[in-house]
Parts: structure tokens; C-alpha cells; sequence
């Protein structure tokens, strides 16, 4: 599609469109109504667009195919929900998502390289101001607004008494980087960046985003030109061994990483007695029997925060197993498990397998670092089974398929 064909009507729409992509991390910060605002306005914008400008062809889009698929299978769920009415804003308000990440795709093969590099600046800018907020809140125990974390060891920036900013720092922390790449070509830089921004993971708090966050740095780190291996082989190792030492003596970090975690590994040797010791393993015992019980559509989506409460499911052989009533398992697969079945699994394992070829096939074509970036953000999100937030929620959702709509882009056109 050719730009300069656009009407002045057209273009508007179009600029708009680029503004909107361009803040949206902000928004990220502001709240689920924001967030949602925006979604919903770059998807009319989208879809106005699509509807008027003939040449964007869906049918060509495999994303689209993957993405539709993997909607119906949630409709279809519904009808089995044990509670349609509760299951039914999840599973029908998904489109607004799928919408996004076609729209981020859209904008990115259609858009000039100077927005398009305006776009990955300004993401890459909010971050860089999130990542100074997070080292401010760490020495002086609040951030630049006076926001202060309630659990000793965690870190919130400018989200306030929710504490999930590692989520947003382990999505943007790679495209930030692959920024700074393409503007500098310096390798000390790059790896500069990449050593401040795990340690930033780290003081963050958020155990499971962190070791997610080490996975992608691992992989980026020797996929992002393919030399001096042995040097990288050396860096990461300085890294993990600085970070040991900092766990060592930092008392907020030993707590979060060694008492609360590494020690209890060592100390059960089993990995469900561990897990069974933890919050955690209240929730996944309770996920993994209502699956046991629903083993075809489960209980639907936004059913499991019912169900769990149910006194059947209650394990006395689980430590925390009487607050395992909350609003998602904490767990991606189990989530699917109990809330759609074997049936909503199948279909969620296709569109990850499915869209981890297309983007591989993307990044092995065009060595695009962002396309790079997002996919592995992409397998951290869906191929670990460390503790998640919901996959159906407002923030991580929308964190989720921006990153989606980057690495299924075709194009390598804004080096």
C-alpha cells in the first residue's frame, strides 16, 4: 500500500493512527479505561482505513487466519461456559486484541521508515524513563511521583500499589535496545545497556519476569550478529556472577531470590513439594483438579476465580491451599487447562507454534532486531511455566499483542 495514495482525509486518520501507536506505552502506565480507550480507538482508526483503502488484503494475512482461529475456539468455548454470562465480555471483547495486533502489523508494513522510527524512539525514550524512575525508587525508596511499593523488595514506578512493572520492562526492555543498536552501531554500548537493564530487572522484584528477562537477553545476546561468541560466553557469565554477588549482600534481593526461592529448592529437592510450599501451589492445585473435572471445555473463561472456591477443592496436603480462591491460576497453561480444557489448549498451542514459525521466518529473512525482539518476548510469554499474570487482562494483554502485531510484520524497511 502506497501512502501517497491516501486521501488528505485519509492521511489524517493514518497520522492519528501513528500518534496513538506512538504513545501507547503511556498508557500502559495509566490504567485499564486508558489503555482500553486507546485500543479502541486505534482499532476504528484500523479498521476505517482497512475499509477504505482496498489494497490491504486480509486474505494474505496469515495473522489474521491465526488470530480468527484462534477466536472461534473461544466462542465456541463459551457455549460450554459453567457461567456464560460471566465468561461472555472475555470471550467475545478478545477481538479488541486481535484487532491490535493486526493494526500494529498494518502500521508497520505500511508506514514510512522515518514513523515507523519515530515510533520505536518514543517507545524506546518511556522506557528509558521507566528504567531511571526504577533506579530513583531503589535508592530513595519512592519514584519521581512519590509513589512507594507496600512489599519490601519490589519495586512499582509509576504503577503505584500494583506491582507489575516487570511485566512492562521485560516487553519494551529489547526493543529499546535494538533501538539504541540501529542508531549507535556501538556493541559497548549495546552491551552496556543490556548489563543496566538486567540489573534494573533484578531490583524490580518480580522473580519469574526476571528469569524470563535473563532468557531473552541470553538468546538476544548471541542472535544479534552472529561474532564474537566467546566474548559473549564470557560477558554473560561476569553478569550472572555480578548479580550473585549483589543477591549476596543486598538484603531486599536475598529475600526476594535466595530466602523466599533458591533456598527452598535446595531445601525440599522435589519441585512439587517446593511448589506445594508456596502461595502458588494453592492456585495450580486448585487449576490442575477443576482441569481434572473439566478435562474437554473447562469451565470457561473468568470461571476459575468461582470455581476455585469450591471445598472439593481444597488440598490439605498444600501449604496455602485455603487462599487459592483468586482471580486466575498465576499460571499461562494452567489457565488454559481449567478455563478452556484440552479443546482451548489445542487451539492456543496452535496459534503459538503457528505464530513462532511465521515470526522466525520473519526475522531469518530480514535480521530485523525488533522482529527479533517482540519473538522472544512472545516465546518467554507463552513457552515458560513460571508464575503469569492472566493472559485475558486489559494490561498484560495489550503488552502481549503489541509485541504480536511487531514480529508479524513483514518488512525491514526501517533500519
Amino acid at each position: 500500500m502506497n501512502i501517497i495514495n491516501y486521501t488528505e482525509k485519509e492521511k489524517i486518520f493514518f497520522d492519528i493512527l501513528f500518534f496513538l501507536i506512538a504513545i501507547f506505552p503511556i498508557s500502559l502506565l495509566l490504567g485499564s479505561a486508558i489503555i482500553n480507550i486507546l485500543i479502541i480507538i486505534i482499532d476504528l482508526l484500523f479498521l476505517y482505513i482497512f475499509f477504505k483503502k482496498k489494497e490491504f488484503k486480509l486474505e494474505n494475512k496469515i495473522s489474521f487466519y491465526i488470530l480468527l482461529i484462534f477466536w472461534v475456539s473461544l466462542l465456541v468455548n463459551l457455549i460450554y461456559s459453567s457461567d456464560f454470562v460471566n465468561s461472555f465480555s472475555r470471550c467475545v471483547g478478545f477481538i479488541r486484541f486481535a484487532i491490535l495486533a493486526l493494526a500494529i502489523q498494518f502500521f508497520i508494513e505500511n508506514s514510512s521508515s522515518k514513523k515507523m522510527n519515530k515510533v520505536f524512539l518514543t517507545w524506546s525514550i518511556i522506557f528509558f524513563i521507566v528504567s531511571f524512575d526504577l533506579i530513583f525508587e531503589f535508592i530513595m525508596g519512592f519514584n519521581l511521583f512519590g509513589n512507594t511499593s507496600y512489599m519490601p523488595g519490589r519495586l512499582s514506578s509509576f504503577l503505584g500499589d500494583e506491582l507489575k512493572i516487570g511485566h512492562y520492562y521485560l516487553a519494551f526492555n529489547l526493543l529499546a535496545i535494538s533501538l539504541v543498536y540501529y542508531y549507535f552501531k556501538n556493541n559497548t554500548l549495546l552491551y552496556f545497556i543490556l548489563f543496566s537493564t538486567t540489573f534494573i530487572s533484578l531490583i524490580i522484584g518480580e522473580r519469574a519476569n526476571f528469569i524470563k528477562f535473563i532468557f531473552m537477553t541470553f538468546f538476544f545476546t548471541y542472535l544479534f550478529e552472529k561474532k564474537n561468541f566467546y566474548f559473549k560466553s564470557i560477558l554473560i557469565f561476569l553478569i550472572i556472577f555480578f548479580l550473585s554477588i549483589f543477591i549476596s549482600i543486598n538484603n531486599a534481593s536475598k529475600e526476594r531470590f535466595w530466602v523466599m526461592f533458591g533456598s527452598i529448592v535446595i531445601e525440599k529437592k522435589n519441585i512439587s513439594k517446593m511448589i506445594n510450599s508456596t502461595p502458588y501451589g494453592g492456585h495450580w492445585n486448585a487449576a490442575w483438579e477443576i482441569f481434572n473435572d473439566n478435562k474437554i471445555f473447562g469451565v470457561g473463561l473468568k470461571n476459575y476465580r468461582k470455581v476455585s472456591g469450591e471445598q472439593k477443592y481444597y488440598n490439605k496436603d498444600v501449604l496455602y491451599s485455603k487462599s487459592r480462591q483468586t482471580t486466575h491460576p498465576h499460571q499461562l497453561h494452567l489457565e488454559f487447562l481449567s478455563e478452556t480444557g484440552i479443546f482451548g489448549f489445542i487451539f492456543f498451542a496452535y496459534m503459538v507454534i503457528s505464530s513462532i514459525i511465521v515470526g522466525s521466518k520473519n526475522y531469518i529473512k530480514s535480521r530485523n532486531l525488533y522482529c527479533l525482539s517482540s519473538l522472544l518476548f512472545f516465546c518467554a510469554s507463552t513457552l515458560s511455566i513460571l508464575p503469569a499474570g492472566s493472559f485475558f487482562t486489559t494490561y498484560g494483554a495489550a503488552i502481549f499483542w503489541i509485541n504480536y502485531g511487531v514480529f508479524m510484520a513483514k518488512t525491514n524497511k526501517f533500519y
